[in-house]
């Protein structure tokens, strides 16, 4: 499969599938999902067949007019018979296109997209969306299971559709026959260590930094080494099993020896990504250092977070 799938494919199949999922598709259902395509979800549960999972995606924003998804952190893998898209999403979801953003409802959560081939194209076989948050206006999300976000789990609580050791990009395919430029896997380093965090995935957490990093880190300051910030990153995370950080790279510069790296990552607030002038806005901002693991992969030398909005010229 690998000899006939670009990265960009991948890629361009995710901005389908959330185009389509919000209302306004940029491509034929059938150019898109397989015919017995399947998704599971956590908030509408599960369904089979290319129309079934229309009407699921379709009911999901029935007499919502505006709504609005986008995707982050984006992770394409491809093996010789497999492949797969890994990413964070978040949406607006308005009864008009002129409402007040009071009158939105906010969501978000993990998506994993698997594909078949079928005639030299790509088509989508299987759909995994865990639904991780949701706020504002929430009683727009009509039908929806909201996710516990401020209490622990109980007995009755369904169990998650997206298992991280198991559909994790990364664990699903090791290692990518997918060819990825030096910048775009710099980037995939902290889109691992935040997955990782966020998904409570402590073997994929451990992967993502060198032995030796150090970081600064509200609120916790600065940790040196990999067991210090591994041990105290996962007690910091176990309270909040909502928490997820999206995040784009903004500038990314490889040093002359092509075995280190400087990363330049906003971090995204959804519902505040653009300032009134229309420039992308970032509600924090990392500044990190990479080393070179492998042929094409990278680990966190060094982090700091900076607190506070901003936007990059």
């Amino acid at each position: 499969m690998s000899s006939t799938v670009s990265r960009q494919q991948l890629l361009d199949l995710l901005a389908n599938f959330c185009d389509t999922w919000a209302g306004t598709p940029s491509v034929p259902a059938a150019d898109l999902f397989a015919h017995d395509v399947e998704l599971f979800s956590s908030h509408r549960g599960n369904a089979q067949g290319r129309e079934e999972v229309l009407g699921l995606l379709r009911g999901d924003f029935a007499g919502l007019e505006a709504v609005r998804i986008s995707a982050t952190n984006r992770v394409p893998r491809v093996s010789s018979d497999d492949s797969v898209v890994g990413a964070y999403v978040y949406g607006q979801a308005q009864r008009a296109s002129g409402a007040a953003d009071g009158e939105a409802a906010l969501f978000g959560g993990v998506l994993v997209l698997s594909f078949e081939s079928r005639e030299s194209r790509l088509f989508i076989r299987t759909v995994r969306f865990q639904l991780g948050w949701a706020e504002g206006v929430t009683a727009l999300l009509a039908g929806w299971q909201l996710p516990p976000m401020n209490r622990a789990w109980r007995p009755g609580d369904q169990p998650a559709v997206v298992v991280s050791e198991m559909d994790a990009p990364w664990h699903r395919i090791p290692v990518s026959e997918l060819p990825i430029s030096d910048e775009d896997a710099v980037a995939e380093a902290w889109f691992r260590y935040v997955w990782a965090l966020d998904q409570a995935d402590f073997v994929l957490f451990e992967q993502s930094f060198s032995e030796n990093i150090e970081a600064e880190l509200t609120p916790m300051g600065r940790m040196k080494g990999r067991r210090t910030l591994m041990g105290t990153l996962k007690a910091f995370r176990l309270p909040w099993p909502w928490m997820q950080h999206y995040g784009e790279p903004v500038q990314v510069e490889i040093e002359p020896d092509g075995n280190s790296a400087a990363l330049l990552l906003g971090r995204i607030t959804p519902g505040q990504t653009q300032t009134p002038e229309g420039k992308q806005l970032y509600g924090a901002h990392y500044r990190i250092r990479t080393v070179r693991s492998g042929e094409e992969s990278w680990q966190i030398s060094q982090m700091e977070y900076i607190p506070g909005w901003i936007s990059f010229e």
